[in-house]
């Protein structure tokens, strides 16, 4: 006599398997209802898994029984161990394209980057010169080298840390990257110069060593606002000022802007060696189709420290602070 509810199916008869090429275990929940994963069952009426996540440490944020990190639409569980990127390596969305292009561009071309179908987003490799000959390490300068580096660290299939970066498609006002929603600008990188200081592989090391710390930082690991968010103000400012600090050793510079006036408007960019000794201005116009920067000697700066144009700087706006007020307590007298 059989068991209520319950039947022997021979599997020749039907197809087995169903959400996300899974096989279906009827006896557990009902026809439909639990998908074997391998390393974790899957409930699809709750849209979980019904154990926790091995790895549930490394997520504190983000409860142990989700799938695909509760992003569903570009991650998934392939077997409820470890998550992927959804993008294939055969059809890469353009996006994605021009933001491996733009990363591609900084190094003059000397790499080879794939859309990689695992954890990680990328496969980062050195690539061939025009003449077919692969590039070697040795072929990197100092600051190639480090970013090149940087980013295998980054793409490691066994630790990555790139879950969360993805292409902008506008400059934002001239914004090469946005720490919060992990975009690096394809716009407003192609408008960067690849010599002087400031320039388009200067921006990648800074968005990627950037993004490393937000990554390795639980507390804001899947922030995904913009800078201008408030909240996330001091931790954005906190890994800033940590990959600043990085970059000097590498790129020999440092650089920190100057205001006009009282407003919050940065009218150009000062550039100091390692020791915080000026070294040259950078200028950013961004009135044309695309940004231009000029660089320029300030005599007035030469010799001096970060600290003392910074204090000189300052004791400028509050002479223009002072100023503004005696010109308007001027103008209420005169209208008496």
């Amino acid at each position: 006599m059989g068991i209520k509810e319950r039947e022997w199916k021979d599997s020749s008869f039907g197809y087995r398997y169903g959400f996300n090429g899974k096989e279906q275990d009827d006896e557990v929940a009902g026809e439909g209802n639990s998908y074997d994963f391998g390393a974790r069952i899957y409930d699809s009426r709750l849209g979980r898994f019904t154990s926790r996540d091995f790895y549930w440490k490394l997520f504190p944020d983000i409860s142990p029984y989700s799938f695909g990190l509760n992003s569903p639409i570009i991650i998934v569980d392939e077997n409820g161990d470890k998550v992927k990127i959804t993008t294939s390596q055969e059809s890469p969305d353009e996006p994605v394209l021009e933001m491996l292009r733009v990363i591609n561009d900084a190094f003059g071309g000397k790499l080879k980057l794939k859309v990689y179908e695992s954890s990680d987003l990328l496969r980062v490799e050195l690539g061939e010169d025009a003449d077919g000959n692969a590039y070697t390490e040795d072929d990197l300068n100092e600051q190639e080298l480090a970013t090149y580096k940087l980013m295998k660290e980054m793409t490691d299939p066994n630790n990555p840390k790139i879950y969360n970066l993805h292409p902008g498609t506008s400059s934002n006002n001239g914004s090469i990257d946005d720490w919060g929603t992990g975009e690096l600008f394809t716009k407003g990188m192609d408008e960067l110069p690849v010599e002087g200081q400031f320039n388009k592989l200067y921006c990648v090391y800074h968005f990627l060593h950037e993004q490393k710390l937000k990554q390795e930082d639980v507390s804001s690991k899947y922030m995904t606002s913009s800078n201008s968010d408030i909240a996330n103000q001091d931790k954005y400012i906190e890994q800033c000022d940590a990959t600043t600090d990085e970059q000097v050793k590498i790129f020999k510079f440092k650089m920190f802007g100057l205001y006009q006036g009282t407003s919050e408007k940065v009218t150009r960019w000062v550039i100091v060696d390692p020791k915080g000794q000026y070294l040259t201005t950078m200028v950013e116009d961004g009135t044309g189709d695309k940004n231009t920067f000029t660089y320029f000697v300030e005599e007035k700066y030469v010799g001096k420290s970060q600290d003392d144009i910074e204090t000189e700087d300052e004791e400028n706006k509050n002479k223009e602070m002072d100023d503004t007020e005696v010109g308007t307590d001027s103008e209420k007298t005169s209208g008496h």
